[in-house]
């Protein structure tokens, strides 16, 4: 694992439309945002919400180390690391440039009994209406409909088609995002997965 000071992995089709997640360093955390891309053109969609080196349960995964694995006729894989407390920290994410799609896979590795809510918060940072709730009963998600200045574009973020193991929910007074696991139980590692995927997008003329 690395002490890298920013990364980026795409998720971007062959038009130039797609997704971008990118790693920075923020105080002794990586956090990450998650960008728009529409040609030379970049918007950024939601950035993670970091907590403090005191809290054991900060409201997104506590991660420090980094290693980005480019692999042939694979998904880029992006693979993260870190410890808050005496909790254990891990996420791992993949770019999948057709689909335009980056799927997300968090654990944490809790050694006691809590009753704190695990979860991966968002901080949303453009204009947006909650356009449906549930749009696919197979999975627990939102669609969003973001307003950025090359058009309207429809994002998905929420649990994957293969399980249901991941509640999205929004704080829609604080403008937060929230990527829960519906299962959680502890000691032990809980574990969610989710994915985000740039649905559609209509240009401005």
């Amino acid at each position: 694992m690395k002490q890298l000071e920013q990364y980026s992995l795409d998720a971007v089709d062959t038009s130039g439309c797609g997704l971008r997640v990118v790693f920075f360093r923020c105080k002794d955390r990586l956090a990450h945002r998650i960008v728009v891309v529409h040609g030379a053109a970049t918007d950024i969609l939601f950035q993670s919400r970091e907590g403090n080196g005191g809290q054991a349960f900060p409201p997104s995964p506590a991660l420090q180390q980094a290693d980005f694995q480019p692999r042939a006729k694979m998904p880029a894989v992006g693979l993260l690391l870190g410890m808050a407390g005496r909790n254990h920290w891990s996420l791992s994410v993949q770019a999948y440039p057709i689909q335009r799609r980056l799927v997300f896979d968090v654990a944490c590795a809790c050694p006691y009994e809590t009753n704190v809510q695990f979860e991966t918060t968002y901080t949303l940072k453009t204009p947006y209406s909650l356009s449906c709730h549930s749009p696919d009963r197979q999975r627990r998600g939102l669609e969003l409909e973001i307003d950025l200045p090359t058009g309207f574009q429809s994002v998905y973020c929420g649990s994957m088609e293969s399980g249901s193991d991941v509640t999205a929910s929004m704080d829609q007074r604080n403008k937060y995002l929230m990527m829960s696991p519906t299962n959680a139980s502890w000691p032990g590692t809980v574990r969610w997965q989710y994915e985000i995927q740039l649905l559609q997008t209509v240009p401005e003329p």
